[in-house]
C-alpha cells in the first residue's frame, strides 16, 4: 500500500463558494488567502487548496 505523505495542489470546484469558505475556515481551521487577480485559496501549513466556483455552464460538461 502507498502512504500519502502530503498533497501539493488540489482545486475545489464548488457550487457555493461562501459556504465552502465558511466550512473550511470555521470547522477545519484553514486560512483563506487571496492572491493574483482575486484568486482564492485555503491553506494550512505549506498546503494550498485553490478555489473555483462552479457555474451552470461548466457543471453541464461534467
Amino acid at each position: 500500500m502507498i502512504a500519502v505523505a502530503s498533497l501539493d495542489h488540489i482545486v475545489l470546484t464548488v457550487r457555493d463558494l461562501d459556504a465552502t469558505i465558511r466550512f473550511y475556515t470555521e470547522a477545519l481551521g484553514l486560512q483563506l488567502v487571496t492572491f493574483g487577480e482575486d484568486r482564492q485559496a485555503l491553506t494550512f501549513g505549506s498546503q494550498n487548496k485553490s478555489l473555483g466556483e462552479q457555474t451552470l455552464m461548466n457543471a453541464q460538461h461534467r
